[in-house]
C-alpha cells in the first residue's frame, strides 16, 4: 500500500511538485512523467469504479441480516473508502481527469464529513490552478 499523506501540507508540496512535472492545460501527455501520471490516474480511478460497484451490488441484495454479510458489507466499504481516497488525493493529470474528479466529489458529497473532505477539496483546487487557463496564480 502507498504511503499517503496526513497532513494538507504534505498534500499541498507533493501537488506542487505534481505539477511541475505534469505542466498545465496537458491533455495528451507528451513525456514519459506524464504518461505514467496518466497512466497511474487511469488505474487508480478504474479500481474506485470496482470498488464501488462490490459495495453497491453487496447492498443492493436484500433479506440477508448475517453477521458475514455485515463484515462482508464493512470490508467492501473499507475498500471502496481507500480506494476514493487514493484515487482523489491524485493530482489530476488532464481537465478530463478533474472533471472526473469533480463529478466524484459531489456524486459522494466530499465536502461534507468526509475524513479527507479538507485535503480533497485543497487539492482539485490545485488541480484547477495548474489546468485551466484562466485561473488565478496569485
Amino acid at each position: 500500500m502507498e504511503h499517503q499523506p496526513k497532513n494538507l501540507h504534505a498534500t499541498e508540496n507533493s501537488g506542487a511538485e505534481a505539477s511541475k512535472v505534469l505542466g498545465r492545460n496537458n491533455e495528451a501527455s507528451s513525456t514519459s512523467v506524464e504518461q505514467r501520471a496518466t497512466t497511474e490516474f487511469a488505474h487508480k480511478a478504474q479500481l474506485h469504479t470496482q470498488a464501488e460497484a462490490a459495495m453497491n451490488l453487496c447492498m443492493a441484495r436484500t433479506g440477508d441480516d448475517s453477521e458475514a454479510y455485515e463484515d462482508e458489507l464493512a470490508k467492501l466499504a473499507s475498500d471502496h473508502a481507500e480506494a476514493l481516497d487514493a484515487l482523489m488525493i491524485l493530482p489530476a493529470p488532464s481537465l478530463a481527469a478533474l472533471g472526473q474528479k469533480l463529478r466524484i466529489f459531489a456524486r459522494h458529497n466530499i465536502a461534507s464529513g468526509w475524513w479527507r473532505g479538507e485535503e480533497i477539496a485543497a487539492i482539485l483546487a490545485c488541480d484547477a490552478n495548474r489546468l485551466l487557463p484562466w485561473s488565478d496564480r496569485a
